[in-house]
């Protein structure tokens, strides 16, 4: 698993990106502050047992992402959607102050560009498709020292760190954490303590997928419920939903 530099994209074709701290067409210029806290949960008062929690963001090329929207959104509306749900998931995590990092993995340097300047580590994606793209940036958590990794969507707009606090709260009883996704089908986040307890398999109808594989291993798992984990962002109505729910916030 490639480590990205620092330096940011140049001469990117996305247009600028319309938030505080942003993403440029010359360069990134968001650093996060580091005071080299590491973050270590444990498990029970009084015992020397703690983990290490870190996450995991994947998320495709720009030009492929949201392509449902592609009636309703040009290209370059699409990829600032994209970024913009990617950088408030970045924000959340680390709001939580449950992590000890994030990384985001990825075939786009300019996507990498943006979260490394938002403060997440930038992992170049190496392997062709999703999950074995993950099951490699995971293991390279593992090398790094990751006890427990949250894998989780980049487009969960409404996503809180209570969410990221609670399921990380859950993991302590649970070695498997699932969240699904709003039709109870899909898996939006995945917490797995230590990391792949169970091995990657998003796609339709992962949920049921995870549970099979953490029952053949005769894992314990849970599911954590909540619009912050649930709504991702696919469709026309995703989107108005997604509104609507921040209006009434």
């Amino acid at each position: 698993m490639t480590l990205r530099g620092t330096r940011g994209p140049q001469g990117s074709p996305h247009n600028r990106y319309s938030r505080s701290g942003t993403c440029s067409h010359s360069a990134v210029t968001c650093p996060r502050p580091d005071d080299g806290t590491t973050t270590l949960t444990c498990l029970d008062a009084g015992t020397l047992t703690c983990m290490t929690y870190r996450a995991l963001i994947p998320i495709k090329t720009l030009h492929e992402a949201k392509s449902r929207l592609a009636a309703y959104l040009t290209q370059s509306q699409r990829a600032q959607l994209v970024l913009d749900m990617l950088h408030h998931v970045i924000d959340v995590l680390q709001e939580s102050n449950a992590l000890e990092k994030v990384a985001v993995v990825s075939p786009d340097p300019y996507v990498l560009a943006c979260a490394q300047a938002w403060g997440a580590q930038a992992l170049l994606e190496e392997q062709h498709g999703h999950n074995p793209a993950l099951s490699a940036a995971a293991q390279h958590e593992i090398a790094t020292g990751a006890t427990a990794l949250l894998t989780i969507s980049a487009d969960l707009p409404l996503l809180r760190a209570s969410d990221v606090e609670n399921m990380i709260e859950q993991s302590r009883r649970y070695t498997i954490v699932l969240a699904p996704s709003q039709d109870g089908t899909g898996t939006n986040a995945l917490l797995a303590r230590p990391p792949l307890a169970v091995p990657y398999v998003f796609g339709p109808h992962s949920l049921q997928r995870y549970i099979n594989e953490a029952k053949q291993r005769n894992i314990a798992h849970v599911l954590y419920s909540s619009i912050g984990t649930a709504l991702d962002i696919d469709t026309v109505h995703d989107l108005e939903l997604s509104r609507q729910k921040r209006q009434n916030r």
